[in-house]
């Protein structure tokens, strides 16, 4: 890798070629996104004032290659002293043109992104959601189907052996369902594991797949932000289940309380 767990030097002009894309180790059957939020993305307008927000930008699941976080970071600070235009909404236009155009380029992929200014919705996506630590006991409703979130999630980078957080959503339905404890026991077993964000998540959805055989699926990681920038990828087996608040690029809402 060329950034992760290395000396870099910050840039001093717009370059995508500090971007750097990483093939994905581990698949998934499920639908999804790689939803990221930069809460470091600035330009300036041309008369000198800087245009200061938050960059969401997602690609699919079924992508081949990830972005190296370290180098999406470095790659956003070079555009920190760009002049994109007279006003913030032009700066915001084209900055959200520049950074779709390298990012696609270099995932191979397409991407979407948005360059907010401010919070466009205070909904939360953990709405609907039992926290694990705080229900005791938990039970699926009529229908068979658990809406359980976990502040517990703790992994590590595989690169730098650096702890990584988060926050594990999980929906499933269906005629078994995991017991307060196995998502605890879960829990345990992932901690200290080296896994990239993404593949966490992938494995989570086969581990419920496999071992549950549920009717629908939803398996969302909202991690931390580490280094000005979280990473929430997001798996489900129908498109009915996808959380638009993560999944919508047009939408920003509030971080989640490990965020």
């Amino acid at each position: 890798m060329k950034h992760l767990g290395k000396k870099s030097p910050l840039p001093t002009q717009h370059d995508p070629s500090l971007l750097e894309a990483i093939p994905r180790s581990v698949r998934s059957r499920a639908m999804g996104y790689d939803v990221w939020h930069a809460y470091e993305a600035t330009a300036l307008r041309n008369d000198g004032v800087a245009i200061n927000g938050v960059l969401k930008l997602t690609y699919e699941a079924e992508s081949d290659y990830i972005i190296e976080s370290k180098s999406l970071k470095l790659y956003l600070y070079s555009l920190a002293n760009t002049h994109l235009g007279d006003t913030t909404e032009q700066v915001q236009m084209a900055y959200e043109l520049i950074a779709k155009e390298d990012i696609s380029r270099c995932l191979g992929w397409g991407v979407e992104c948005c360059f907010f200014t401010e919070i466009s919705t205070y909904e939360s996506v953990l709405d609907g959601y039992k926290l694990l630590e705080k229900s005791r006991p938990f039970r699926p409703n009529k229908d068979r189907t658990l809406k359980v979130a976990t502040h517990g999630l703790a992994t590590l980078c595989p690169v730098t052996g650096q702890p990584d957080w988060g926050t594990l959503m999980l929906q499933i339905t269906g005629d078994q369902l995991p017991t307060r404890e196995d998502l605890f026991q879960l829990l345990r077993d992932l901690r200290g594991k080296p896994e990239f964000h993404e593949d966490v998540a992938n494995r989570l959805y086969e581990h419920f797949q496999e071992r549950y055989e549920p009717i629908s699926l939803l398996v969302a990681c909202l991690y931390t932000r580490r280094g000005g920038i979280d990473i929430c990828p997001v798996r489900y087996s129908f498109v009915d289940l996808e959380p638009l608040l993560l999944t919508d690029t047009t939408l920003l809402s509030m971080p989640t309380f490990r965020r």
